[in-house]
């Protein structure tokens, strides 16, 4: 499992994840402009670190990551059950 999950797969799809969500909510205007920038440059990190020579990069994709899930957590917990709809 840790082999699947790890060796660039999970940063590709993490880094797809995080780009994706951020790119559609900037798209609508859901999330606040700064987190959606953010999780598109997380994204494109965790996207690059797979490149052979870059693996660097997955410590840094890592953390900014977890940021980004954090601040995402705090924007949607506090709007209210109405607007998330």
């Amino acid at each position: 499992m840790a082999s699947g999950l790890g060796n660039g797969n999970g940063e590709i799809l993490g880094g797809l994840f995080t780009l994706l969500v951020s790119w559609a909510a900037l798209r609508i205007g859901g999330l606040p402009k700064v987190l959606n920038y953010l999780g598109m440059v997380v994204g494109l990190v965790g996207i690059v670190s797979t490149i052979p020579g870059l693996n660097d990069l997955v410590g840094i994709f890592a953390i900014s990551q977890i940021v980004w899930f954090v601040w995402l957590g705090i924007i949607l917990s506090r709007q209210s059950p109405s607007k998330a709809v």
